[in-house]
């Protein structure tokens, strides 16, 4: 009969480098699908497009790291999102403020409590009013301008320099 050679015991290095590479793959991979990575390869959401709102009241104000969520109508299970409306004037649009760390010109940040809001299921326009003052919000990833490419910046070449405008 043959022998049996005992099997040789795993070398603490690689061990080591096990433990390495589980590390390394767990913190980039975790905070890319925590940080809505799988978001760039699931359809987009149609919840904000489907909504319809006939005369809803703002009743309550909820705030978490400059992200805002509302209750309508005194409904306490329902929370409701508005970050993703922006200003239907393009010249209200202001972007992002590097100051502040968001966007102040997107709905989320604009909404109080009291104020009415309207919305037509399936479209993408929201009219918020507060007192005697109506404004009109535009959901822009429901768009057609929303699909396009960005501007291609053209290269400036001046010599030895390249310029990027």
């Amino acid at each position: 009969m043959a022998e049996m050679t005992p099997d040789q015991p795993v070398s603490r290095r690689k061990n080591f480098l096990a433990i390495g590479a589980f590390l390394v793959g767990f913190y980039t991979i975790v905070p890319f699908l925590l940080g809505g990575g799988l978001s760039q390869f699931l359809p987009p959401s149609t919840e904000d497009l489907e909504m319809a709102l006939a005369d809803a009241t703002v009743t309550a104000v909820s705030m978490n790291r400059q992200q805002y969520t509302y209750q309508l109508d005194d409904n306490v299970y329902k929370h409701y999102n508005f970050n993703a409306f922006e200003a239907a004037n393009p010249s209200d649009r202001t972007g992002m403020s590097d100051e502040l760390g968001y966007d102040p010109s997107d709905l989320g940040h604009y909404l109080r409590r009291g104020d009415r809001l309207t919305k037509a299921a399936n479209s993408p326009h929201l009219t918020v009013r507060r007192g005697s003052i109506t404004t009109h919000w535009i959901l822009y990833s429901a768009t057609p301008e929303s699909k396009l490419p960005p501007p291609q910046k053209a290269f400036i070449l001046d010599g030895d320099t390249v310029i990027i405008p």
